[in-house]
């Protein structure tokens, strides 16, 4: 392998390794070969995830769609490296499926030297914390790019080449099975939203048994014949809160009563707090007591969160950016409207982006008039009971996909740095 220049690299940890750190410039070099691309031929393009999750083909394209005609062209088992998002885990190893995918000048490419450096190893290796951190560290001062020269200079540990190999064996099965636990999951969370769409729509029926219901045309889709519509406002009290100033420390220093923000509506069922207030701030600053068994709803908020509805298991108060309904027969109501509001996530997302303002958003008044079908008690109830047991398996498949998840975190780490040594023949080393 060619020598290249580097700067002095920078020690990562004070563990005690059973193998040598070495800077990546010992074990791969940049390749700088550059093409011009074809109007009439079709290229794959690479999409580089940041958090080290690893690359995947963004698109493919015909070549007269493409600005930039000077190109490098991916090999298998490259270290990929974007220029601009390497500081946000923006780098991977190049997998079989994106062989001969393009990039511009703004990645960077490694060849590796396969006789040290075993390219599956070198994908786990490259998500240790410790690695991102050395990134963190000698990125440009200005903004968030690096060079090429210092991605040579950062460090990975490195154990014989069969010992890679077996580490990343061993990895790869834990990762197949976290793999396999997260698609279990999804799998079940998409049979709950099924469910749910059956059960607004035509009840607590079998799906054989849905062509026999007579159903009705409303402004939400279609529901029962015999169920009635109503409005949210006929059935609960609602309202939104406050944030109380933070550089008044009467409002919140020695707080006792739980406060939340909109990204608490994320977690469904609230049970738990972080942030509390005092007896003072919920006299002074229109903080409202919302009881346990309360639905809310986050009326603006980042990302995925507009529109998101959770059950309180808590008495809470709340910050201006959530509406509570608070129903005046929680035993009856509470659980199934916020099943039944879980369902009007897009709906309320739309209607949030419906009023003209450059911020999507929802307003109480959008709450109390909302619309808010019902049935005999004995219904609800019923729909309440099966959602609950498929809620149940929902947080099994959850825990499974936690409890793997945090099996492979913790083999990436011990694997890495020799807490855990796979056994090997004394042949594996000659």
């Amino acid at each position: 392998m060619n020598t290249q220049v580097m700067t002095e690299p920078i020690a990562i940890s004070a563990v005690d390794l059973p193998w040598p750190l070495v800077p990546l410039g010992r074990v791969i070099q940049q390749r700088k070969e550059f093409f011009t691309i074809n109007d009439d031929q079709l290229y794959k393009r690479p999409r580089v995830q940041v958090r080290v999750q690893g690359l995947v083909l963004r698109d493919e394209v015909l070549g007269s769609t493409i600005r930039t005609k000077r190109q490098q062209r991916c090999k298998t088992s490259d270290f990929l490296v974007a220029e601009i998002d390497a500081k946000m885990g923006g780098f991977g190893v190049v997998p079989p499926e994106l062989e001969g995918a393009i990039v511009s000048s703004h990645y960077y490419l490694f060849e590796l030297d396969r006789s040290q450096l075993d390219p599956e190893f070198l994908h786990y290796a490259v998500q240790m914390p410790d690695f991102l951190d050395q990134i963190e560290a000698r990125g440009s001062t200005n903004y968030a790019s690096i060079r090429a020269a210092q991605v040579l200079t950062y460090q990975i540990p490195l154990p014989p080449l069969a010992e890679q190999q077996a580490i990343a064996m061993a990895l790869r099965t834990a990762k197949t099975a976290r793999d396999a636990s997260a698609n279990v999951l999804e799998q079940t969370r998409e049979l709950k939203r099924s469910l749910m769409r059956h059960l607004f729509t035509y009840g607590p029926v079998s799906v054989q048994d849905a062509a026999k219901v007579e159903v009705q045309e409303t402004e939400i889709g279609m529901i029962p014949a015999n169920w009635k519509m109503t409005s949210l406002a006929d059935f609960a009290r609602i309202g939104n809160g406050s944030t109380p100033k933070r550089d008044n420390l009467s409002y919140w220093h020695q707080g006792t009563f739980p406060w939340l923000n909109s990204g608490k509506v994320n977690e469904g069922r609230i049970t738990k707090a972080e942030q509390f207030v005092t007896a003072l701030a919920l006299k002074e600053c229109h903080l409202p007591n919302v009881p346990e068994k309360s639905v809310l709803v986050a009326i603006t908020g980042q990302g995925k969160t507009l529109g998101t509805a959770a059950i309180t298991e808590i008495p809470v108060t709340i910050n201006q950016h959530i509406a509570y309904i608070s129903f005046f027969d929680p035993p009856k109501f509470a659980e199934y409207a916020y099943y039944y509001l879980t369902t009007q996530y897009e709906n309320m997302r739309k209607l949030g982006s419906s009023g003209g303002s450059t911020k999507a958003a929802l307003t109480c008044r959008y709450i109390k008039h909302y619309p808010f079908p019902t049935s005999e008690e004995s219904v609800m109830n019923s729909i309440v009971s099966k959602l609950r047991v498929v809620d149940q398996q929902v947080n099994y498949a959850v825990s499974y996909r936690d409890a793997s998840e945090s099996l492979l975190q913790s083999m990436l780490h011990d694997l890495l740095t020799g807490n855990i040594r796979i056994p090997m023949s004394l042949e594996v080393y000659a």
